[in-house]
């Protein structure tokens, strides 16, 4: 049987941030202690870009790095979704979101943009 979309108040299917909210902390009894990007992107139905857009703007716990992996703690993770899913944003991640991640990827879709229109000529 086909596993029902989350909608919201219009019907439409929920954007994966109003998914968040409704994860529960029963999804995580077979995680490991630590996870990686892809474990928690599983985990929480969302892509593993988004599991990265979402760090980056400082809306998950901040992941433990050991050497050079990153690592969300299970415990970390459970008491954010038992909270509601808060922002847990500093005002430096918000800074560097704004300043450095969005011009960024604004700059790499218009070269790509110049790129294509060259590659049609």
């Amino acid at each position: 049987m086909p596993k029902e979309q989350p909608s919201n108040s219009n019907g439409r299917r929920a954007r994966k941030d109003e998914a968040l909210d409704e994860v529960s902390s029963e999804k995580f009894a077979n995680a490991p202690l630590m996870m990686t990007a892809d474990e928690l992107a599983n985990t929480l139905q969302i892509s593993k870009r988004q599991v990265w857009r979402l760090k980056a703007k400082g809306a998950i716990p901040k992941p433990v790095k050991i050497g050079t992996s990153v690592r969300w703690k299970r415990s970390d993770i459970l008491e954010w979704i038992d909270a509601g899913c808060p922002v847990v944003s500093s005002l430096l991640n918000t800074l560097v979101y704004h300043l450095v991640y969005r011009p960024m990827y604004a700059i790499v879709s218009l070269f790509i943009r110049i790129v294509t229109l060259f590659v049609r000529v």
